[in-house]
């Protein structure tokens, strides 16, 4: 029954009014649900469709506030996981440290940062400075977060 409706396309069966019930009631598909069951979970399907799109519209709403947000710090800002990686960082803070766009990308090493600053100073203070971030305790300035769960 199924595969009869998925081949019909967007044609329509022509079923007697008097037969629709019937039909629901009797017609089984190869997996032993009936039509009315079939109709009842594409309605819920459609109604949980129509919610996920709204909850993204909101979402996408929200990103854009807190990108205007971000962006439009007097200071530069950066956030980097307990794993050395980028989470968020805003345009002065890019502009600040003169990094390229694919460095301040959430999810970038924090060692390729220091690796790029290195190439550009060649000086014994990033080499220093990547040593110590590769363990955060050893760093005066690292500050972790307690009780945030990433």
């Amino acid at each position: 029954m199924a595969q009869a409706i998925a081949r019909s396309g967007s044609r329509k069966l022509k079923v007697p009014s008097r037969s629709k019930k019937k039909l629901s009631q009797t017609q089984t598909t190869e997996d032993g649900r009936t039509v009315a069951e079939l109709a009842s979970a594409l309605t819920a399907l459609r109604a949980h469709t129509t919610e996920i799109l709204q909850r993204k519209k909101q979402l996408n709403q929200l990103n854009r506030w807190f990108n205007i947000a971000l962006n439009n710090m007097a200071r530069g800002l950066s956030m980097f996981g307990a794993d050395q990686r980028s989470i968020v960082c805003n345009r002065l803070y890019r502009e600040i440290y003169g990094l390229p766009e694919r460095l301040t990308r959430p999810g970038t090493p924090l060692a390729n940062i220091l690796r790029y600053h290195r190439n550009l100073c060649r000086g014994s203070w990033s080499a220093h400075r990547i040593g110590a971030h590769r363990d955060l305790s050893k760093m005066g300035q690292a500050k972790r977060l307690q009780g945030i769960s990433w």
